[in-house]
């Protein structure tokens, strides 16, 4: 298995992918780049906490 990707004959490796938070490192300074990897961690984990809310609802309801 390849340790890159083929997205359209381009061929990108993993470690060249740069997230936001590492963005906002580079053009300010580190302290945006943890507020900024702060801010992704707290979406993810309310977007988790809604999924397990939404299929609890849905087993709730088959089971009536």
């Amino acid at each position: 298995m390849s340790s890159t990707l083929d997205l359209g004959g381009s061929h990108l490796s993993p470690s060249k992918f740069l997230y936001w938070f590492e963005v906002l490192d580079g053009l300010l300074e580190n302290h945006w780049r943890n507020v900024g990897l702060a801010f992704n961690c707290t979406f993810l984990l309310f977007g988790s906490v809604l999924q397990l809310i939404a299929y609890d609802v849905v087993v709730l309801m088959n089971n009536e």
